[in-house]
């Protein structure tokens, strides 16, 4: 992670911690790739307005190109038994706190977020435009219903829009509604 991203990690916790008790704030890269989920714990934090408000400050502060580098945001309660084992085992003076190579990969998370870029084309088909991500050459499609789409990682819109980039390709770039990250 570079240290521009990590400076305006910085500035998200201050940003959320002007309203928000965060007992918590942890970045953890995934094992299985370059990615790195983002934590946050504290007080009544596991909730949709904290989600929008904080997903809101997050794409405020980090452009598309930094934002792809995370599959998860992560909100806990500061009641849950990870956040008070995670700041037992691992405190720090200054609440900024990263752990890689971590083995941790499979935490629940609050809620996926859809893209904001993306349009529902049908009951099944999805589209995220040629001007999601600099290089692509035709639009992603995907093929999944609304219940689906919002159980997608990060990373499936990350792989989909990546294949759309690709040199001679035509059309579209599918996806199909088993899409998953990782193994």
């Amino acid at each position: 992670m570079s240290e521009e991203i990590r400076n305006k990690l910085k500035e998200i916790f201050r940003e959320v911690s002007i309203t928000k008790r965060l007992s918590l704030f942890v970045t953890i890269q995934r094992e299985d790739s370059n990615l790195w989920d983002l934590v946050m714990g504290g007080e009544n934090l596991d909730s949709q307005e904290n989600l929008i408000e904080i997903i809101d400050i997050i794409n405020r502060i980090l452009d598309r190109n930094e934002i792809v580098i995370f599959s998860k945001l992560v909100l806990l309660n500061s009641t849950d038994s990870f956040v008070r084992n995670f700041n037992t085992a691992f405190r720090t003076t200054n609440g900024d706190l990263e752990i890689q190579n971590s083995k941790i990969n499979n935490m629940g998370e609050q809620q996926k977020v859809l893209p904001k870029e993306i349009k529902q084309i049908s009951n099944v088909i999805w589209e995220l435009p040629k001007t999601y991500k600099k290089g692509m050459n035709v639009p992603a499609r995907i093929y999944a219903t609304k219940k689906l789409m919002q159980g997608m990682d990060a990373g499936v819109f990350e792989q989909i829009t990546n294949v759309a980039c690709l040199p001679g390709i035509q059309k579209y770039a599918y996806c199909m509604p088993d899409a998953h990250w990782g193994l």
